[in-house]
């Protein structure tokens, strides 16, 4: 009997001693999900709205690139075309200008050489005659007695003569001055017809060169070269891809959740990321998007590789300043009373 209770007392010690841990387990784990995801870098592909012809490559892939560096050129012959033309109207109408530019100048130059010829034949006629009229004057003043010739108005004929001359200096200077002001007025003219057509060309010009920047395809951000999909000399079609950039470290998890616990997670959820093979390297993420559909789990993610497993994949978003690798496998816990999103690496010089 004494065996017995001994047996009893063993049996009772071992289920209460199993219902503790259950309990303990229950209540210490019930609120954690376990699953498993890969850290991926975000890939963005890079096109046109336009198409375009590969004209020249600037980069391979895998290699590091900053924000704004130039990994293609490419060329559309029909702005070529059109800056051609543009160019070719441009000529021509500098052409028109200067030939038209020149025959004014040149009439102009004439006008004013035809002015000063008329100005000093006038003035040494008038110098002529008042000098003369001077030295009759003291001849007359010396001889009393010879009365000076008048017409019968009793003017002087010669000072008739020279205020005749001092007219026609006046109105001839004042004629070669209107004719030089409007010669200079449509020289000047900055509303010229020739001139306004050029000065519009130039902007459609200079339009089209600053479309011909916009085509050299430029990193969006700093990251690493992807896929070059596209060949020089190729023509590519408006919205189709040439190259991906994809970033330098990881920012988003692609993890799957099996069917059962599908309804344990949802977007805004905090999950605790970890390195699978690095169990000391952590950090906090936010579920930011969910599948629409069920789909086969990949192999390198499943407890037992040979047998399929189905589930949903979610997106979660991390900080940049992760310790995670490309594509390397993350475990994923979701806990029910976590709430922040703070970073917290450990050990993160250790790796």
């Amino acid at each position: 009997m004494s065996s017995i209770k001994k047996i009893n007392l063993l049996v009772l010690v071992f289920f209460l001693v199993l219902s503790y841990l259950v309990s303990f387990n229950c209540n210490h784990y019930s609120d954690v999900m376990v699953f498993y995801g890969f850290a991926n870098n975000q890939e963005v592909n890079i096109n046109l709205e336009n198409s375009a012809q590969v004209t020249r490559i600037h980069v391979t892939p895998g290699q590091v690139v900053s924000e704004g560096d130039v990994l293609l050129e490419v060329a559309r012959s029909s702005i070529a075309v059109a800056q051609s033309d543009i160019h070719h109207d441009i000529s021509k109408l500098k052409s028109q200008y200067h030939i038209w530019e020149s025959e004014l100048k040149n009439s102009l130059r004439a006008l004013k050489a035809q002015k000063t010829e008329k100005r000093n034949a006038l003035q040494s006629a008038i110098s002529k005659l008042e000098s003369e009229m001077k030295i009759n004057a003291k001849l007359i003043k010396g001889i009393e007695s010879i009365e000076q010739v008048k017409d019968h108005n009793g003017t002087n004929p010669r000072q008739i003569q020279l205020e005749g001359l001092n007219e026609e200096l006046r109105l001839s200077m004042l004629t070669y001055d209107i004719d030089i002001r409007k010669i200079e007025k449509e020289l000047y003219n900055p509303e010229n017809p020739i001139k306004i057509q050029i000065a519009k060309l130039g902007s459609n010009l200079e339009f089209m060169n600053e479309e011909v920047k916009s085509l050299n395809i430029t990193a969006p951000n700093d990251g690493i070269v992807g896929n070059i999909i596209c060949k020089v000399g190729e023509n590519i079609p408006a919205f189709t891809p040439y190259i991906t950039i994809y970033e330098q470290v990881p920012t988003h998890v692609r993890a799957y959740v099996l069917e059962n616990l599908i309804p344990n997670i949802d977007i805004g959820d905090s999950i605790k990321v970890q390195s699978v093979s690095h169990s000391e390297l952590s950090i906090s993420g936010v579920v930011t998007g969910m599948g629409s559909r069920i789909i086969e789990i990949p192999a390198r993610l499943r407890k037992n590789p040979n047998y399929s497993t189905y589930g949903r994949e979610i997106e979660i978003r991390i900080p940049a300043t992760n310790p995670f690798l490309q594509n390397e496998k993350v475990i994923l816990k979701s806990i029910n009373n976590l709430h922040s999103t703070h970073v917290s690496l450990v050990n993160l010089n250790k790796r």
